[in-house]
């Protein structure tokens, strides 16, 4: 949508968006969507570029101005955003009310959207599942890890598996997060911990754990009870106490980690693709 939207509004006739749009999910003040993301600085002047930083809610984005990272053998780093001379290092926000803005812009701009599956594609023409039959000069894939274009393109595409879990959930924490985000490398895997908008519960942060495949399984089996007391119990352990007790307060969910590499045509270079979230361009032969 941000591609779609930064091409029309750069002058582009006739952009096109193809496949399922995402469903508006309604949030009141104590609820928030299950995938957050951290945007950094040149991301947040981007969505200032494109004019949609002000149409989000800015009750429900939390600014980061510090962070902590702890590594093995009580190893620790502190960053603080003044140190930068910056009023922030990050910002906290949720993808629904990216996808919210996002799509009410692309409407101003009359961007067209397909709301249907790419079925094929060849020489510039791409087929829909309904038929329809759209011809370009420029053909983004912006369709996640399993890209349909990609493969349509005729692109090679190597997945390895991490043998790893990134356990998401929102959790309740007895004490304030300070607008601090913290990181634990733990031997069960690495834990971040994000600052989010406080709710009628509490001081509220979202969680995101790479656990071992085994144990996430395991965890995510759990009925919600005893998944509570178990996540409790080890975010204790692994935070020393740091944000005092935490509490659940979402269902938890589980996304396989791995890295995909495709080597591009007269061009070496490396995708680390996580699920559904994109790719990151990084130097290295494929």
């Amino acid at each position: 949508m941000a591609t779609a939207l930064g091409l029309a509004r750069h002058g582009l006739k006739d952009v096109v968006l193809m496949g399922p749009a995402p469903k508006p999910l309604p949030m009141d003040r104590n609820t928030y969507h299950p995938r957050v993301y951290a945007i950094s600085a040149a991301s947040e002047a981007f969505l200032v570029e494109l004019g949609v930083w002000s149409l989000m809610n800015q009750e429900r984005i939390t600014r980061v101005q510090a962070m902590e990272i702890k590594g093995d053998k009580f190893g620790a780093l502190y960053l603080r955003s003044w140190q930068a001379a910056q009023n922030a290092l990050t910002w906290i926000m949720e993808s629904g009310e990216i996808e919210r803005v996002l799509r009410q812009a692309l409407k101003v701009y009359g961007v067209t959207w397909i709301e249907e599956e790419l079925q094929s594609y060849s020489q510039h023409t791409g087929t829909t599942a309904g038929g329809k039959t759209v011809q370009a000069d420029l053909w983004v894939a912006a369709d996640g890890a399993k890209s349909s274009l990609r493969e349509f393109a005729g692109l090679a595409y190597k997945e390895t598996s991490y043998d790893a879990v990134g356990v998401v959930g929102h959790l309740t924490a007895e004490f304030s997060h300070q607008a601090c985000a913290f990181q634990w490398f733990r031997p069960e895997g690495v834990l971040g911990i994000l600052p989010m908008p406080d709710t009628d519960d509490g001081h509220q942060v979202s969680m995101v754990w790479s656990l071992k495949t085994a144990y996430a399984n395991a965890l995510l089996e759990m009925p919600h009870e005893r998944q509570a007391e178990e996540l409790a119990e080890s975010l204790g352990k692994a935070m020393r106490g740091r944000l005092g007790r935490m509490t659940l307060r979402s269902p938890l969910r589980g996304f396989p980690l791995t890295l995909a590499t495709s080597p591009m045509i007269g061009d070496n270079w490396r995708w680390s693709v996580m699920p559904r979230t994109g790719c990151t361009r990084l130097p290295g032969r494929a």
